[in-house]
């Protein structure tokens, strides 16, 4: 059977000049239309120049929405290849950086101003990079001073953390979690309790009302067993729980000034429902009141003293305007004590809207486990295709003159599967992928592929000249550059790699062949084959490599 790459010495010379082929045997496979930044560096492998310069680019088009512009110093290279981040900074982990920065920070980064310096920290990886906002020519210019691994950096500037990969809806599940064990704690006042509480709470220290209840857990914690003092808490909570809060000594501060702890006591039998400030004990409004330790996150009018009444809480829940989060915790605290007063009616009114609100959530995390970030396709430009179409025929006719039986074969394999060969690869060296996951990287991809086909609008080679005559097919009936196949079968390809970058050449060998086979069955110019596979490079520079989590790994 011929080879992608015998067809392309063959035809090498013969190739339209209008369209960029790359003029070698490699095509856009090894990234001669996008120089790419080597996303799978392994450990040992320094960042060179020019995968910073993708990077920067990268991050450019992220920021560009807010205004500001993106540039690294010269001592920054040197820095990020320092023997002193013990582990290799990889692009992979400056991309995220980045990415993870603008998505949790990037309107506050907008709002600080010129001359405005901070620390972008990931808590993940313990990356940190310092940085400073210059005004140069009207336009915001985000100037990266240097990066660096380091665990718990020390800074006088302002510190912007993250911690997940996955958006807020992701977090969504572990924030609820983290309230669960808040509430079990206030329940019943082991101090076992509250350490899990905080252990696992501080991961989401970020998350604002979350921190609040947190660091008042831990003054409380902390005083309830005599460490009365900033410095003897420090050291109470990080043997207790292997947390270090000395970075948050401003948080503990505030709460020292003022917010309570009543949420934290254990219950007593008859639960006691608090009332607003300065409402009479006993009063028929306090009732039908909740209050939380957060006085501005407070949903104030919620009751349960008959179904009624427990109705229009849940309405006022619904249209609170609060976080999906927030609204779940009210309408949980509520249906606890609806419980506890043997309101059993009441509280499965709550129940019920409890139920609604985790199945939203679900669907929530289920958007942010797309591959693709929604409208990619207004975030890519490609080449416009040859305008000598005459040109492109005949260099199909010589590919179709060469087609064998084993070419017809795997195009008929490949029509509805554009993952195929790499399935079998997968299979055939024991690289294990969870269901549907290379699927959903296909369809994740069909609307920036159906945009660019309905931009360009190419006609079939088979509809503008008859005496082509196409194997048939299920799957040929869009217009026809760039190629979808080629596009679907070159991001599986490169994603399967990027999981196991050892099996990198035999997987992208794989992807090639569904490829180059839509152009030998005559569904394809040339030109589609090599933009499809530009397209793909393209898309998996944003993609979400982390959907599915790690992968199992088999024998090979």
């Amino acid at each position: 059977m011929k080879t992608f790459l015998t067809h392309l010495q063959e035809y090498g010379d013969a190739l339209n000049p209008q369209f960029n082929y790359g003029g070698s045997s490699t095509g856009p496979g090894l990234d001669q239309y996008v120089p790419m930044a080597d996303l799978n560096a392994q450990s040992q492998k320094e960042i060179k120049k020019s995968d910073l310069d993708q990077i920067e680019k990268y991050a450019d088009r992220l920021f560009a929405s807010l205004g500001i512009d993106v540039e690294f110093t010269r001592h920054f290279l040197d820095r990020v290849n320092d023997s002193r981040n013990v582990k290799q900074i990889t692009p992979a982990e400056l991309t995220r950086l980045f990415k993870q920065s603008y998505k949790r920070h990037g309107k506050t980064i907008a709002k600080l101003g010129p001359d405005a310096e901070a620390v972008i920290n990931d808590m993940k990886t313990d990356i940190n990079m310092p940085f400073v906002l210059n005004l140069k020519g009207g336009e915001l210019e985000l100037v990266a001073k240097t990066v660096m691994r380091k665990k718990n950096f020390k800074t006088p500037d302002k510190k912007l953390s993250f911690e997940s990969f996955s958006g807020t809806s992701t977090n969504l599940k572990n924030i609820v979690k983290s309230l669960k064990l808040l509430n079990q704690y206030r329940k019943t006042g082991k101090d076992e309790d509250a350490f899990k509480a905080i252990k696992f709470g501080w991961s989401f220290i970020q998350n604002p009302k979350l921190r609040k209840s947190i660091v008042s857990l831990i003054k409380y914690v902390a005083e309830k067993n005599g460490h009365n003092n900033w410095n003897e808490t420090v050291k109470y909570i990080k043997k207790n729980t292997g947390v270090d809060i000395s970075d948050y000594k401003q948080d503990w501060t505030r709460v020292k000034g003022g917010y309570t702890f009543t949420t934290f006591v254990p219950e007593q039998s008859n639960p006691r429902i608090p009332r607003k400030k300065g409402q009479p004990a006993g009063s028929k409004k306090h009732s039908d009141l909740y209050t939380d330790e957060n006085p501005k996150g407070t949903i104030h009018g919620l009751g349960f003293k008959d179904v009624e009444t427990a109705r229009s809480s849940v309405n006022k829940i619904k249209n609170s305007g609060k976080t999906h989060a927030h609204k779940i915790q009210a309408a949980v605290a509520m249906e606890q004590r609806a419980r506890e007063m043997g309101k059993t009616a009441e509280a499965n009114v709550y129940r019920t809207y409890i139920d609604m609100m985790k199945k939203k959530t679900k669907e929530m995390q289920k958007e942010d486990f797309e591959f693709f970030p929604k409208k990619l396709y207004e975030r890519i430009t490609l080449p416009n295709p040859p305008t000598d179409l005459d040109r492109e025929l005949e260099i199909l006719k010589r590919i179709m003159n060469g087609r064998t039986e084993v070419d017809e074969e795997s195009i008929r394999n490949h029509d509805e599967h554009a993952f195929y060969a790499i399935e079998k690869y997968c299979e055939k060296h024991g690289l294990i992928f969870h269901d549907r996951e290379m699927s959903d990287i296909v369809i994740g991809a069909r609307d920036t592929i159906g945009h660019f086909k309905e931009k360009f609008n190419v006609i079939r080679p088979f509809d503008l000249d008859k005496s082509i005559k196409p194997m048939g097919s299920k799957t040929n009936k869009t217009k026809s550059y760039p190629s979808g196949h080629a596009t679907q079968s070159r991001l599986v390809g490169l994603y399967v790699a990027s999981k196991f970058p050892e099996h990198k050449d035999g997987v992208m060998e794989s992807a090639k062949e569904c490829g180059i086979g839509r152009v030998l069955a005559g569904f394809h110019y040339l030109s589609d084959y090599v933009c499809g596979n530009l397209l793909a490079d393209k898309m998996f520079l944003v993609m979400n490599k982390d959907n599915y989590g790690k992968t199992l790994k088999g024998e090979d």
